[in-house]
């Protein structure tokens, strides 16, 4: 794993504090509505849940990859400053695993013993699941 690589690993390890989650502006609210088409959970919850990535055309700023969106928010100064979808910018993504159940690419921290993103759409399924009983 390169340098920078570990470094990602240990900023996402270490920024997923609740009160390290940057803020959005309303410029990228517009973006993650218009772009991620996602209503399940807002823009802070996907930087969250995503795992970091380097955005080299955005020099001094820090990105998520949400893989479920297929989007990559960018954040500045502790705000999220804009959505983009990925396959409009060249991430540094080397220190990220594919899962081989959905694709997705996700942190292998010390303590994952799965693809958050499988956990996640598991839990959410479970969750709406709903018996009926015919008498």
């Amino acid at each position: 794993m390169s340098a920078e690589a570990q470094f990602q690993v240990e900023e996402r390890a270490t920024s997923d504090s609740r009160e390290n989650v940057p803020h959005p502006s309303n410029h990228a609210r517009m973006r993650w509505f218009q772009r991620a088409g996602v209503t399940e959970f807002d823009i802070q919850e996907a930087w969250n849940r995503s795992p970091s990535v380097g955005v080299p055309d955005y020099v001094g700023t820090k990105g998520r990859l949400h893989e479920p969106s297929g989007t990559v928010l960018i954040a500045r100064d502790g705000v999220i400053v804009t959505v983009l979808y990925t396959g409009d910018e060249r991430v540094n993504d080397d220190h990220l695993c594919v899962c081989d159940r959905c694709g997705y690419r996700y942190d292998r921290l010390p303590d994952a013993r799965e693809c958050p993103w499988c956990r996640d759409n598991r839990a959410s399924r479970s969750a709406t699941l709903e018996v009926v009983f015919d008498e």
